[in-house]
């Protein structure tokens, strides 16, 4: 059986469809995404303004902080799972696993489009000075619909699953995205009520 190098178009695909690759919105370090994104009554400094520009407001809050390009994503498809991703890191692919992916993309229904979603995004500057913070931020997201067909030729080429060179039908393969980018201030300012004081 022949095995082949696995095409730099293939690998551009396989990370594309890595079942699900994090947050579904950014998150500006890896700390954040450690708790699973539940940092809104944590995030302070730089962060703050992200998840809850109150904390800015926070007495335990730093003097000053500066984070650069925090970014974190998320991609969901209809077909692999991540096991099955990850299975193909690093190994070639002969014609079999080609066949077998294909297989699984196409459950049977040779007209089955192959779907994927993605968001992508991030702090790309972000910075604190007391209850002060200004940033810079950006998301992006989109979707991805490919024919089966279209799914072979990444996977085959122009000869096919069969090595026929047969015709292969494009129709229903169609994409679309969309990025914003963003800066941001904040400020906030602690008041108390004195009927809360014990609180």
């Amino acid at each position: 059986m022949k095995s082949t190098r696995c095409p730099a178009i293939l690998l551009l695909l396989v990370a594309s469809v890595a079942g699900e690759a994090g947050a579904q919105v950014a998150s500006p370090t890896a700390r954040s995404g450690g708790v699973a994104n539940s940092f809104t009554a944590r995030a302070r400094g730089y962060e703050a303004p992200f998840w809850n520009p109150a904390n800015l407001g926070l007495s335990e809050r730093p003097r000053l902080s500066l984070g650069l390009a925090g970014v974190s994503g998320y991609l969901n498809n209809n077909s692999l799972s991540y096991g099955q991703i990850s299975d193909l890191y690093g190994v070639f692919l002969d014609d079999q696993a080609k066949s077998d992916l294909l297989a699984e993309i196409r459950e049977g229904k040779p007209d089955r489009l192959f779907e994927l979603d993605f968001d992508v995004g991030g702090s790309v500057l972000g910075v604190s000075i007391g209850r002060f913070a200004a940033g810079l931020a950006m998301i992006a997201a989109g979707n991805m619909k490919l024919s089966s067909d279209a799914v072979e030729l990444v996977l085959f080429g122009n000869d096919g699953e069969d090595g026929s060179g047969a015709d292969l039908d494009l129709e229903g393969t169609d994409g679309k995205a969309w990025w914003m980018t963003g800066a941001y201030l904040a400020y906030a300012q602690p008041f108390t009520i004195s009927a809360l004081d014990h609180l």
